[in-house]
């Protein structure tokens, strides 16, 4: 984060270097219309910096909690966009479940290719969620982490395995 504060700093000074605003209205206004302009370009510039830093700097899992699963299925979440006879259809697959939240009961969906299915001997299900984090705090000043994993336990016998091709 520290790259992105000095950027837009760097950004703000030497826009206004740039222009020098001397005498007028219109010097000034230049001056300061490119001096913002620098600025969101180093502020651009150092977001892209942290992200890469956060590329190369040590990272891993840590729990951040638990969700008792009341009911899951797997789905299919197709989405797109239409617009005058063009567009897009994205397909995501997805872990969609009812989980216990306090008294309540509440819908939710995790990303498939986030997500480990483990079978065990058990009654109910359970999903683990990790969070992505720097192995040392101090990383956070120079890069930016994120990204979360899911481990789903379900009973025995949950998972349906068999093949079916089907050339409809």
């Amino acid at each position: 984060m520290i790259f992105i504060v000095l950027a837009i700093i760097a950004g703000l000074i030497c826009g206004w270097f740039i222009i020098k605003p001397k005498d007028g209205f219109s010097d000034y206004f230049f001056g300061v219309f490119f001096s913002l302009f620098f600025g969101v370009v180093g502020f651009v510039a150092g977001l892209i910096l942290c992200f890469v830093a956060g590329c190369f700097i040590p990272q891993t899992y840590v729990p951040t909690g638990n969700i008792e699963l009341v009911a899951m299925q797997d789905n299919n979440g197709i989405r797109g966009n239409f617009y005058l006879g063009s567009g897009q259809v994205r397909s995501e697959f997805r872990y969609v479940f009812y989980a216990k939240n306090g008294e309540g009961i509440v819908f939710n969906s995790v990303p498939a290719n986030d997500a480990i299915i483990f079978e065990q001997d058990r009654k109910g299900g359970v999903i683990k969620v990790y969070e992505k984090k720097f192995i040392d705090n101090s990383y956070y000043l120079i890069g930016v982490s994120g990204g979360q994993r899911y481990e789903i336990f379900v009973p025995k016998g949950s998972v349906k395995s068999g093949f079916d091709f089907d050339l409809k």
